[in-house]
C-alpha cells in the first residue's frame, strides 16, 4: 500500500511541476507575450546604393484585432484576425545640398524632403507570408502593398506599419524601399 501511495504522490508532484512549467511558458513571457524583432540601425538601400534614410530602430508585435478593418483596396479584415505591427523610427539625412533622387516632373521645392514608398514583407523562416497592408500613407499611391511616407530634411519620425495575416508563425520581416524621390512619385 505504501508503494502505491508513493507512486500516486510522485504522479501528483510531476503533474504539478508540468502545470507550473506551462504557467511560466504561457503567462510569464511565452506564447501570450508580444514577439519583438530588433533590426540593426542602418541606411536603407535604394536601387543598389545606400540612401540617406536611416532606420534608427524597429520592433514588431503580433496581436488579434478587436475591430473590423477595411484595406485601401476594399478588403475586409474581420475582428479576431491576426495583425502584425512593425514600429519604425526613421531619420531623413538628406538636405537641400544633398537632396534625394530627383524625378522627371518635380512637384515640390528641392529642400531635402524625401518621399518614400516602403514595403514590409513578413517571413516564416525565409518564406514570404501573404499579408494585407492596413498602414496609413502620407500621400496617395496606386499600389496597396506599400506605405507612402514623407520625411522633411533632418526629421526623425516613428511610424507603424500594420499588416493583417492569417498566418500565426512569423519569424521576422523584411523592409524594402521601393521608391525614393524629392517629389511625390507618380
Amino acid at each position: 500500500m505504501s508503494r502505491k501511495k508513493s507512486a500516486v504522490i510522485a504522479g501528483i508532484i510531476l503533474l504539478l511541476l508540468s502545470a507550473l512549467s506551462a504557467f511560466f511558458v504561457l503567462f510569464l513571457g511565452g506564447l501570450t507575450a508580444p514577439k519583438t524583432d530588433e533590426t540593426t540601425p542602418h541606411y536603407f538601400t535604394y536601387e543598389g546604393s545606400e540612401s540617406r534614410i536611416y532606420l534608427i530602430s524597429s520592433s514588431s508585435t503580433s496581436m488579434l484585432i478587436n475591430q473590423t478593418y477595411t484595406s485601401e483596396d476594399g478588403q475586409q479584415i474581420a475582428q479576431g484576425s491576426h495583425l502584425y505591427t512593425i514600429e519604425l523610427t526613421l531619420r531623413n539625412d538628406y538636405s537641400s545640398d544633398n537632396p534625394p533622387p530627383s524625378i522627371e516632373t518635380q512637384t515640390a521645392p528641392i529642400d531635402g524632403t524625401a518621399y518614400i514608398l516602403l514595403r514590409a514583407t513578413l517571413l516564416d523562416n525565409d518564406v514570404s507570408v501573404p499579408t494585407i497592408n492596413l498602414s496609413q500613407s502620407d500621400f496617395s499611391v496606386l499600389s496597396t502593398d506599400v506605405t507612402a511616407l514623407v520625411l522633411a530634411s533632418g526629421q526623425t519620425n516613428t511610424i507603424q506599419l500594420l499588416l493583417a495575416t492569417n498566418q500565426t508563425k512569423i519569424t521576422g520581416f523584411f523592409l524594402n524601399m521601393t521608391s525614393l524621390s524629392d517629389s511625390v512619385p507618380r
